[in-house]
């Protein structure tokens, strides 16, 4: 009998059998216990990734459970300072339909529903609409969007301090990199369809459109870039056709990204 014979169960069996009867059960058993055949390793690996899928739900749900409170404080902050600080000749009403009629504050809105959503949700994940990759990743799109145009273009426009500077840093920057973030660590792989793309692009286009209604009955075109009695028609034209392509190019990387990169922190279902 060869060395790598003795080595097997068999082996072992045979060989102590033969030298030393009281050592046989004994071989085996120890052998077995180093070695465990398929079906047993199959077991072994399948309750290990549950266990890490509780763990990494069990973080999910904290996670999002912090930041939804944060990503609320920033929203209503921002709405009640809002309510305080609005112009003399305005009601409440035309303060709560600016409040709204922002890009920035639909988007942190959507956001921390979602993030609510998924707390409330968390055993009911797969049968979920608002749950599903298709609004995940628009949402991701949106706010990733918000986020660069406000740091890039918006940000130097103003200084606010106190109070709103910690409303408008946890609305600006927090709330949306941990949502960023989180669809990194959370989101399933290879769950995203490029088909995605087209129904991503509605919101925007349609946001677009409001601008000019809500401009011409108030006046605020809400955006600099989208003030059309400033810049006309062929700057605004050029300009919603330039973020339609930043929309269409960062969805697109996201897809890509789902589709191959995302870090598989838990078995995934497509």
């Amino acid at each position: 009998m060869t060395v790598d014979q003795r080595h097997s169960p068999a082996g072992l069996s045979f060989y102590t059998e033969k030298h030393n009867p009281f050592l046989c059960e004994l071989a085996v058993k120890s052998v077995k216990e180093f070695f465990p055949l398929k079906k047993e390793r199959t077991l072994i690996l399948r309750s290990a990734d549950k266990d890490t899928m509780a763990e990494n739900k069990h973080f999910a749900r904290i996670y999002r459970i912090l930041f939804a409170l944060i990503g609320w404080f920033g929203v209503i902050g921002h709405f009640i300072d809002g309510i305080i600080t609005r112009p003399a000749h305005w009601t409440i009403f035309q303060q709560i339909w600016n409040f709204f009629s922002f890009f920035t504050i639909q988007t942190n809105l959507l956001v921390v529903l979602w993030l609510t959503a998924a707390i409330l949700l968390r055993n009911h994940d797969e049968d979920s609409r608002i749950l599903s990759p298709k609004v995940r990743g628009a949402l991701t799109l949106y706010i990733t969007i918000t986020f660069l145009v406000y740091a890039l273009l918006l940000d130097r426009l103003w200084n606010p301090t106190g109070l709103p500077l910690v409303f408008t840093t946890i609305s600006h920057y927090i709330t949306r990199l941990a949502f960023i973030l989180d669809w990194l660590l959370f989101e399933k792989k290879q769950t995203y369809q490029w088909r995605y793309l087209l129904n991503w692009l509605i919101y925007p286009l349609g946001y677009f459109v409001y601008t000019q209604i809500y401009g011409g009955i108030t006046g605020n075109y809400l955006y600099p870039f989208l003030d059309r009695p400033v810049i006309g028609w062929g700057g605004l034209i050029l300009r919603v056709v330039g973020l339609s392509l930043v929309f269409l190019a960062l969805g697109s990387a996201y897809i890509a990204i789902n589709r191959r990169f995302v870090l598989p922190t838990r078995k995934q279902h497509s």
